[in-house]
């Protein structure tokens, strides 16, 4: 089973419909071309709810609170993406490309993820390859595949800021997009083995997340990447 595919494709666009808006041109050149995944600094999350999660640390359950959990996922995130994903490309031709780990060969490896469209300077429109998405994922029942379906075909809105030197991009989804992606999250922690303690820690939080997203105020989970070199 490829996990790496589903980080990358959770995590970044990793999930309105824009269909009717044309790209901003002006915005588009400013993404076009190779952004690399920043080491150290990967991913941030912001996570703000009045329920507690229950989560095991050292074999000992305790309660905690969705901003400790956030800074957690986001450090195990920081240390696990650089080892998965690489890099993501954004084509002229709005075609997505990831440069990410693959998990038989362990090399890096170049495919397209999907599409894109500019709505404005601080959103695009993402619709992913679904097959990619869930290559080499087994037992997906038909429900879950259908909402899947559902958010390729609408479209992922994702936000994003660039720095003053255009050479800095912060990407994240927000709270109404992720809480359309509960289905995905089950899937995900579907996909993880959980081996190690810290692995074990967040699947469980990935497992209860859908429960405790009724009760978010707010929730942003985002990468950082810098411009390569042309």
């Amino acid at each position: 089973m490829k996990k790496n595919l589903i980080y990358l494709c959770l995590f970044v666009f990793t999930m309105g419909c824009f269909g009717s808006c044309s790209d901003d041109d002006d915005a588009k050149d400013d993404l076009v071309g190779t952004w690399n995944l920043k080491p150290g600094s990967s991913m941030d999350m912001t996570w703000e709810s009045s329920e507690e999660i229950e989560i095991a640390i050292g074999g000992i359950s305790m309660p905690m609170a969705t901003s400790e959990v956030a800074k957690l996922a986001a450090n195990y995130g920081s240390t696990l993406l650089p080892g998965k994903l690489k890099s993501i490309t954004f084509k002229d031709n709005n075609k997505l490309e990831a440069t990410y780990m693959d998990s038989n060969t362990e090399n890096w490896v170049t495919a397209v993820y999907g599409t894109y469209k500019v709505v404005s300077s601080t959103k695009i429109n993402f619709s992913p390859d679904v097959d990619k998405l869930l290559e080499g994922v087994e037992g997906i029942d038909n429900a879950t595949m259908i909402a899947i379906k559902a958010l390729a075909v609408k479209g992922v809105p994702v936000h994003y800021t660039l720095g003053d030197n255009l050479n800095d991009a912060h990407f994240y989804l927000n709270t109404s997009t992720i809480k359309e992606m509960k289905p995905l999250f089950t899937l995900l922690a579907a996909s993880m083995s959980g081996d190690d303690a810290q692995g074990a820690m967040i699947k469980s939080i990935i497992e209860k997340l859908p429960t405790v997203l009724d009760n978010t105020d707010k929730i942003e989970i985002g990468l950082n990447f810098a411009k390569a070199a042309n």
